[in-house]
C-alpha cells in the first residue's frame, strides 16, 4: 500500500482536522489562539524552542517563554532539558490526537503492484 499522503487534497484534510482539534484544547484551556502554530509543529513532531516561537510569532522572549511554560503545565507541551537547549514535544493530548488522525486513514491501492518484483528481477 502506498502512503495516503500522495492522494489529492489529503493533506490539506488533516492540516484542518488537526487545527479543529487544536482549536477545541485551546478554547478549552483558555489559551491564546497564537499558540496553535507551537502545537501543531509539536504534533506533527518537530521540536519547539522558545527561539523558534518567537520567531514564528513575533512575541517577546518572557511572553514567549509563559506560553511554552504554561502549555508544558497544562500536559500539552512535554518539556525537554533544563535552561539552554530546553525544548518543547509533543504531550499526551496532542499524541492522542495524532493517534486518532492516523487510525482513521484509509490506505491506497497500489498503482504499480508489480514494480518491486520487477526491479528485485532486474537485480538479480
Amino acid at each position: 500500500m502506498l502512503n495516503v499522503a500522495t492522494e489529492p487534497g489529503f493533506v490539506m484534510d488533516e492540516a484542518e482536522t488537526i487545527w479543529r482539534h487544536l482549536d477545541k484544547l485551546l478554547t478549552g484551556h483558555r489559551l491564546d489562539g497564537r499558540l496553535g502554530s507551537a502545537l501543531f509543529d509539536a504534533l506533527l513532531g518537530l521540536r519547539v524552542t522558545r527561539p523558534s516561537y518567537v520567531k514564528l510569532t513575533g512575541l517577546d522572549d518572557r511572553t514567549a517563554t509563559r506560553d511554552l511554560v504554561g502549555a508544558a503545565a497544562l500536559g500539552l507541551l512535554d518539556a525537554i532539558g533544563e535552561r539552554r537547549g530546553r525544548y518543547y514535544i509533543a504531550g499526551e493530548p496532542l499524541k492522542q490526537i495524532w493517534g486518532v488522525l492516523r487510525a482513521s486513514r484509509r490506505s491506497m491501492a497500489d498503482p504499480c503492484p508489480t514494480l518491486m518484483g520487477e526491479i528485485r528481477r532486474h537485480l538479480s
